[in-house]
């Protein structure tokens, strides 16, 4: 018997309210490209700022292991809108997944200032889950790196 085939719901990660939040619905075969279009979407038809830098957060994250470069173009972005609606949250979603665009492409300077602040502005708005994701990046940067002190 195989298993029931049904979409699944995920809601825009990190925002600070469940309520603000819009489900976006894929299907759980669904591959990257198909994922980063129909992000894509989603963001064109997003009303709510908060919604459109979280969905743009969504697409930095989905795009780092593969376009990188793009990657840091999207999250730039949802950082500049995060800070002139004064969203934390969404300056720390894009910084995390800058950090992790130049983890990939080898600039760990970069990546370790990236972590940092998002690390700080996790900490601002008391996101234990964010933070600790931070930190285990970090920790595993630091050890890839070779400082095993501040790993």
């Amino acid at each position: 018997m195989e298993p029931e085939q049904r979409p699944v719901i995920l809601f825009t990660k990190f925002l600070n309210k469940v309520e603000d939040a819009e489900p976006l619905i894929t299907d759980p075969e669904m591959n990257s490209s198909e994922k980063r279009r129909k992000l894509a979407e989603e963001i064109a038809q997003a009303r709510k700022p908060k919604q459109k830098i979280s969905l743009m957060n969504d697409l930095a994250m989905e795009l780092y292991h593969a376009e990188p470069e793009q990657a840091l173009k999207v999250a730039a972005m949802a950082a500049e809108l995060a800070a002139d609606i004064h969203f934390v949250q969404g300056i720390a979603r894009s910084h995390f997944s800058a950090g992790m665009a130049y983890l990939v492409l080898s600039k760990y300077e970069e990546s370790l200032y990236a972590f940092g602040q998002a690390r700080e502005a996790f900490r601002e708005v008391k996101d234990k889950w964010g933070e600790s994701n931070t930190l285990n990046n970090l920790g595993l940067l630091h050890q890839h790196i070779g400082d095993y002190g501040k790993a």
